[in-house]
């Protein structure tokens, strides 16, 4: 059976004022099936998008940014569905009353929220946190996917408990997704049911399941050598403005390490006396950062926005732009992935400008500043970690820099040898003569040990 319905979301207008309340509206089959109630929330007008039914990107309303309006409506919506569906699969077409039952309990509203079920608990969760990104938002999306695939979507959380979980690790192991994944998504269920467990909604033993699976992904860390810089600037792009805008944007974050979401919140009142001021989205932090000439270049091509410092870009066309522009100026060396799926272990290779993203610009900023010597600590101040730990996955030593040290480290220990043979083979006077001649030659073959390992 399949139900056909409509939601409908709408500012419930009042005559002289620039904001409305926030009404749902749902319909569906059947003389006058209709479920209508107040969301919540008071939207400006003029930023409601009413072909979208959203709040508008970037605005705000009241106290509430359109993130966390539209993150409610989009629970609403998604909880809604889901309680449609529970009656198709019971070949039932609800009145009101039913589906507002339905409804409050897959929500964890009504009086029944014992019987809630994990995905509309996931989407209350997410709407408690307006904070989390896009990417946060679209992992716990795709995680609640695959367990509703898995489990179903009427699995109440009483049900759920540490077996269920084995099996769901090996259900995400058979449909091709990588160990690395697969932990990934079981942490987001246990993360979710440790939420419903302090609303006091669930009771079961998931926490104390650990995944045991062996063999992590091996992602290379993805940052471009100077060499690689120098090509992506020598392009030549023509009157391509969005290519042009999208390399400006790449080469502000490689001089100043700040995260994509970061510099497009910036504003011209974080930017004083050369140096960027933020307070970083993701970690709350106050980062101090002083611009170079080519950043300061970069922000005065686009000093025209009265509110933002540079251009707003979506981040899959960030992405998509970034590949692109690899892919042009020939950063194209071989990168190996390795994954593994259960005890299977797959190798593969790519170029590497398809494995540039968003993220590229701020290791690059890190793994160039600490291969020209400046010290971790100055590092981490710039960019923003707090720790070593935090900051080590950026760090990518290059092949080049090893054999540097090995070489210097070599020449050093062959020398510390020289000189002790020379001392046990002759007297004190033959010795110092003997030492006298050899140091000079010592220091050059050490020179050119160094030449060959740079």
């Amino acid at each position: 059976m399949i139900i056909h319905h409509v939601i409908s979301f709408y500012p419930d207008k009042e005559r002289g004022k620039p904001d409305a309340r926030l009404r749902c509206r749902i319909k569906w089959k059947g003389r006058g099936n209709v479920f209508a109630f107040l969301v919540g929330y008071r939207v400006t007008l003029k930023d409601w998008d009413s072909a979208q039914q959203r709040c508008r990107r970037n605005s705000r309303h009241g106290k509430h940014t359109a993130q966390e309006i539209n993150a409610r409506l989009e629970w609403i919506e998604a909880t809604a569905n889901d309680t449609f569906a529970a009656f198709e699969r019971r070949n039932e077409l609800p009145t009101i009353y039913r589906f507002k039952d339905g409804f409050n309990s897959l929500s964890g509203m009504g009086s029944d929220a014992s019987r809630a079920t994990l995905g509309p608990i996931a989407r209350k969760f997410m709407l408690d946190n307006p904070n989390l990104s896009d990417n946060t938002i679209a992992l716990y999306r795709a995680a609640m996917h695959h367990f509703v695939e898995f489990a179903g979507a009427d699995t109440e959380l009483q049900h759920i408990n540490a077996e269920m979980l084995e099996s769901y690790t090996r259900h995400l192991c058979a449909k091709g997704k990588s160990n690395s994944t697969s932990e990934v998504y079981v942490l987001v269920a246990k993360k979710i049911l440790k939420y419903a467990a302090s609303k006091g909604l669930y009771r079961g033993d998931a926490d104390k399941f650990k995944t045991n699976l062996k063999g992590k992904n091996i992602k290379p860390v993805i940052a471009l050598t100077l060499d690689e810089m120098h090509a992506l600037q020598a392009l030549d792009l023509g009157n391509d403005k969005r290519l042009e805008t999208a390399r400006d944007l790449f080469i502000f974050c490689c001089h100043t390490g700040i995260r994509f979401s970061d510099m497009q919140a910036l504003e011209h009142g974080n930017i004083r006396d050369g140096v960027l001021s933020i307070i970083e989205k993701k970690t709350f932090e106050k980062t101090d950062i002083p611009l170079s000439d080519t950043a300061k270049n970069i922000l005065s091509r686009y000093a025209g926005d009265p509110v933002y410092a540079l251009p707003r870009i979506h981040k899959g066309c960030y992405v998509s732009f970034i590949r692109k522009l690899g892919e042009m100026a020939g950063i194209d060396t071989p990168i190996q992935y390795t994954t593994f799926i259960g005890s299977k272990r797959i190798v593969n290779t790519y170029p590497k400008w398809q494995l540039l993203g968003s993220h590229t610009a701020r290791k690059t900023f890190v793994t160039t500043a600490l291969s020209l010597g400046i010290p971790v600590t100055t590092v981490m101040s710039m960019s923003g970690h707090n720790s070593f730990e935090a900051m080590k996955r950026y760090i990518a030593v290059s092949d080049n820099s090893k054999s540097k040290s090995i070489g210097l480290l070599s020449t050093a220990l062959d020398l510390g040898r020289d000189k002790q043979e020379t001392g046990n083979e002759t007297g004190n006077e033959t010795g110092n003569e003997t030492g006298n001649e050899r140091h000079p030659e010592a220091s050059l073959d050490g020179k050119n040990a160094n030449k060959k390992a740079i």
